[in-house]
């Protein structure tokens, strides 16, 4: 199947012209193979059409006059006109068209916008092409361009605009790979490329409305001071999108990260907690503006990858648990912070019968004794938490009927005792 569509049918498609019925039978074959394989047909396609063959040569031309011709012309005022044009000439040689486009975003940030609204008009194989042609652009980024200006402190221009116009389109269109991107960005984690994490930012503040901001005004500090629902609307009344949308959004991202094929959530987890540490030791650039930046911006994910972010926290923090990840600091935080959250959490208690004994998994909620396990001894980081644990312990079991007095015999340790006793 590969080979039939790597010799003949994706070069054949270059040549027919907004054939968009072609298009869905071509993607039809290619949508029952996975991104990879997919993704490594449309490099060979990209080389043929950029070869010697003088018709798909010839072909590439007329494209990119077309392309450069609309986008001369797009505007907000006429999305709806121009991006029918836009995905006509999109539906035969798709590489040809985001390549153009993405070229010109990168220099004009000011057209990321139009661009993704006249992007309603492209086939389900159209997003996918529009997937590849972002990964390509970023991952060339190693070895071609410069990530940092001549000063050494700021983002470039072009990485900026690239990271926006990911932010915009994942949030927009959910035919668009979101996994794809996460594995690139996990595999840039991996070659210590934590400027990359841009991306991952742009990502979340678009589809979740979670946004890292310069500077809070007086009441947004104040707000700080109450509740995580206080802190959450103080944070985000600025954003633009709707609740549902958000809610939609947030969806989408955690399925990308937490799919049964392919889990992103525990490397996102690992990597970004040890860039985080070494970032001060292992950085190239002498500037401190940079490092400060890059760790606020690692602070932001982890807070979103935390346990408590997901639906299925237990599934999570079971994959973590060989890990060890209490040992640092970021994570263990975060366990503790979600931990504190599970036991401010009211939980029913059935009392228990005479003679039958006690275990910690009846005593304590299963999402709360799965992060209390994974926690470990390291819950001696914060003895406060320590104590409200003891004490939540100690209410569960008057509840179930046992007294005082038999308190010994529950399992719990003499610190344990010493701390209720207090």
């Amino acid at each position: 199947v590969e080979g039939a569509m790597e010799a003949a049918i994706l070069p054949a498609l270059t040549l027919l012209s907004a054939n968009p019925a072609a298009v869905n039978e071509v993607y039809s074959v290619l949508g029952l193979l996975p991104y990879t394989a997919r993704f490594r047909l449309y490099s060979t396609w990209k080389d043929a059409i950029n070869g010697r063959n003088p018709m798909l040569a010839a072909q590439r031309q007329l494209t990119v006059q077309e392309v450069r011709r609309i986008m001369r012309r797009l505007s907000k005022e006429n999305v709806k006109e121009f991006g029918r044009k836009l995905g006509k000439v999109a539906h035969g040689d798709p590489l040809t068209v985001f390549s153009t486009i993405l070229g010109q975003i990168e220099v004009y940030n000011n057209m990321i916008q139009p661009v993704v609204d006249a992007f309603k008009y492209l086939t389900s194989m159209g997003y996918d092409v529009l997937t590849y042609s972002v990964i390509v652009n970023l991952a060339q980024s190693n070895s071609s361009r410069n990530k940092l200006k001549e000063d050494g402190m700021n983002v470039s221009l072009w990485l900026q605009s690239l990271a926006a116009f990911c932010g915009h389109v994942t949030r927009k269109y959910p035919a668009f790979h979101l996994t794809a991107l996460m594995q690139l960005l996990c595999n840039q984690l991996k070659n210590n490329q934590s400027i990359d994490l841009l991306v991952l930012k742009e990502v979340l503040a678009k589809m979740t409305g979670v946004e890292v901001l310069s500077d809070l005004s007086d009441d947004q500090v104040a707000a700080m001071a109450g509740g995580e629902q206080l802190r959450t609307e103080a944070l985000t009344f600025t954003m633009t999108g709707s609740a549902k949308s958000l809610q939609k959004g947030a969806a989408r991202l955690k399925d990308a990260l937490m799919s049964k094929d392919d889990p992103m959530a525990v490397p996102f987890l690992v990597l970004i907690g040890q860039q985080r540490t070494s970032i001060l030791f292992n950085t190239d650039t002498p500037h401190l503006k940079l490092v400060i930046v890059v760790t606020r911006r690692m602070n932001l994910i982890l807070g979103f990858l935390e346990a408590r972010a997901w639906q299925h926290a237990q599934q999570l923090l079971m994959r973590l648990a060989p890990l060890e990840p209490a040992a640092s600091p970021v994570i263990g935080q975060a366990l503790r912070s979600e931990l504190r959250r599970l036991l401010d959490t009211p939980a029913e208690v059935q009392p228990m019968e005479e003679g039958e004994a006690s275990t910690d998994s009846e005593l304590l909620a299963e999402p709360t004794f799965e992060v209390l396990c994974v926690l470990g001894l390291w819950i001696h980081k914060d003895i406060v938490l320590f104590t409200q644990l003891c004490r939540k312990l100690r209410g569960h079991l008057l509840a179930a009927g046992i007294p005082e007095t038999g308190l010994e015999s529950s399992g719990a340790t003499p610190l344990m005792l010493e701390a209720i006793a207090q």
